[in-house]
């Protein structure tokens, strides 16, 4: 929004107290102009924030913007490098002597390896959102960022179940501190060091297959393809959860202790929902030789269960009784609908499933009668893009003060959602955003331990 000039026409004297109430009156006339500039619904809004440090930064532009060349980026930023996977090497844009030579174009959705001589700062992209230009991947390194409606994307590991089993072996992000790559690798047993990721993210990630993505199609781990345009519902079904675990001492339970690990399943979207060893179709037993294994099915669950659903697995060794008990978690996002069974830990037996490692109950607490957070954690919204509302869970592992803040891409509040004591557990908000325009925002929770922030993006 521009500001229309203020055109005064003088045709009688003004002086003292006159002149003075007139130039308040137009000093806050001025001010509440500038305040709607900045703070009414425009156009779609975005805002992507990179800090920089000296030395060199990975980038990208996730919106469309006025960069055009690498010497438009910014006045901080000497040299500009672009990955070529064609010939599987960078390509150099730098300010010399007499300006910048190689001067190649930018393109939004593009990352971009930047050296800052002298000053650190925050490199800043915010205009119009738009939806990333598809990447033509080849069988060698790509360089790509992680589109903006892909908030699934939340590891490393999750670009593979993008473009379907064994398509991505290796994801590289750099590491502005240590001026060094940081490698996520499939392996035998799954994948290492898989890192967390989020919109926005650049990265190096190393195909072994030819594609288009993101494609009119969404392909799931299971090698499926799904239209994007009629997405696979929810449903009910029967789908069979395996998990296996072992004791604090990383050892087998045996037919004598088995009987005191128990274990309780629940979905982070319906946390009241549990389902447990006692529910039907449900147990703890021996798998095998001597391998303690919780099993339950799916169908167990009342509510309709699908894609994105945030899955987690309490199990507790309680086999020392009143002393302590020890415990230990499995998360997974369901990614389809079938009826296959979910086998989580098992990879050193021949089954090559995701969970490399069975779950080690090693994690002490103490007796408690009731389910509670094993941490303080804000989840990500769902769903998200949204429009125009969304919903917002965060857990507490303790009573605490709590105050949930929405922001816009300025860093101004636009909503309050929590402010004040809660008890410790399983909480839902839901944020209805009717009233903003399009665009990224953020959402922080304060307690009296931790911070935590994390993004949204509202589509109209």
């Amino acid at each position: 929004m521009s500001l229309a000039k203020l055109n005064v026409t003088k045709n009688k004297k003004i002086n003292g107290g006159s002149m003075k109430k007139l130039m308040v009156s137009l000093m806050l006339i001025i001010s509440m102009f500038a305040f709607a500039a900045e703070s009414a619904p425009s156009a779609t809004v975005g805002y992507v924030k990179y800090p920089c440090v000296v030395g060199k930064t990975f980038v990208a532009l996730p919106m469309q913007d006025t960069f055009t060349t690498a010497s438009t980026l910014s006045a901080n930023i000497n040299t500009v490098l672009k990955f070529n996977p064609a010939t599987q090497l960078w390509e150099t844009a730098y300010k010399g002597g007499l300006g910048w030579v190689n001067n190649f174009a930018v393109t939004s959705g593009n990352p971009y390896l930047v050296n800052v001589p002298t000053t650190a700062f925050d490199f800043i992209v915010d205009d119009e959102v738009a939806v990333n230009s598809a990447y033509n991947i080849i069988p060698l390194k790509n360089a790509v960022m992680v589109p903006l409606d892909k908030s699934e994307m939340t590891l490393a590991s999750h670009y593979e179940t993008q473009m379907g089993t064994g398509s991505i072996n290796t994801v590289l992000r750099f590491n502005s501190a240590t001026q060094l790559w940081n490698t996520a690798y499939k392996g035998g047993l799954g994948w290492v060091n898989n890192f967390a990721i989020g919109i926005a993210d650049p990265h190096l990630i190393n195909s072994t297959i030819t594609t288009t993505w993101p494609s009119t199609k969404e392909v799931y781990a299971d090698g499926n393809e799904n239209a994007l345009e009629a997405p696979l519902a929810p449903k009910a079904e029967s789908r069979m959860f395996i998990v296996r675990v072992k004791d604090r001492f990383d050892a087998e339970y045996t037919a004598a202790n088995i009987g005191g690990v128990t274990f309780k399943a629940w979905f982070t979207e319906r946390p009241t929902e549990i389902i447990n060893e006692s529910s039907p179709i449900s147990s703890v037993y021996m798998y095998f030789d001597l391998v303690g294994v919780c099993s339950f099915d799916f169908q167990l669950f009342a509510s309709p269960w699908g894609v994105g659903d945030h899955l987690t697995v309490l199990c507790k060794d309680e086999n020392e009784g009143l002393k302590a008990y020890y415990e230990g978690t499995a998360n997974w996002i369901v990614d389809d609908l079938s009826a296959t069974a979910m086998e989580y830990g098992f990879s050193d037996y021949g089954f090559g499933v995701p969970g490399a490692a069975p779950v080690l109950l090693s994690t002490p607490s103490s007796i408690d009668g009731e389910m509670l957070p094993m941490e303080t954690k804000l989840h990500q919204n769902y769903p998200n893009p949204f429009n125009p509302t969304t919903t917002i869970k965060f857990d507490l592992n303790s009573d605490s003060v709590v105050k949930l803040n929405v922001y816009n891409y300025n860093g101004q509040m636009v909503k309050s959602l929590v402010d004040g004591s809660m008890k410790a557990g399983f909480h839902t908000v839901n944020f209805d955003a009717s009233n903003l325009s399009a665009g990224v925002y953020y959402y922080t929770m304060e307690t009296a331990n931790k911070t935590m922030t994390q993004k949204m993006v509202l589509v109209k």
